[in-house]
């Protein structure tokens, strides 16, 4: 399994992330939503170095790890209607490949002020050039 590319665990009752899947290196889309995921998500995407799309879309987290940011490929990060959802971590410099991230339906308590400061380390838009979506409404 260590070759595995895509996992999908949608729509099952699975309610926590075993932490071997942190060894699945190569592994590019990883699949979650609808899960019954609840809490925060465990720091086990250290070594998913080539991770580019992360659906947790309706899940129940309520804190995403802060292991995130050390996921340099990710290109989407899709949050939508993770109700539950209060914490988003501070991003780094490191993401620069994110295209798209959807909050959309989400209950983060506070954004930053500058939008822009959820990923840390960058100063301007010029930064984050690879940006293309980033999906706000209806934030609660």
């Amino acid at each position: 399994m260590k070759f595995l590319k895509e996992l999908k665990f949608s729509g099952s009752r699975i309610k926590d992330i075993p932490s071997s899947i942190g060894s699945l290196t190569l592994l590019e889309n990883l699949d979650l939503s609808n899960c019954a995921l609840v809490g925060k998500l465990l720091d086990i995407f250290g070594d998913m170095g080539h991770l580019r799309n992360l659906d947790l879309c309706g899940t129940m987290i309520k804190e995403l790890s802060n292991s995130i940011v050390s996921l340099e490929s990710l290109e989407i990060l899709k949050l939508r209607d993770c109700t539950k959802l209060e914490k988003f971590p501070k991003m780094h410099e490191n993401m620069k490949c994110l295209k798209e991230l959807s909050l959309t339906g989400v209950r983060i308590k506070k954004l930053p002020n500058n939008i822009w400061a959820i990923w840390g380390g960058f100063k301007t838009t010029e930064d984050m050039k690879h940006l293309k979506t980033l999906r706000l409404e209806e934030i609660v």
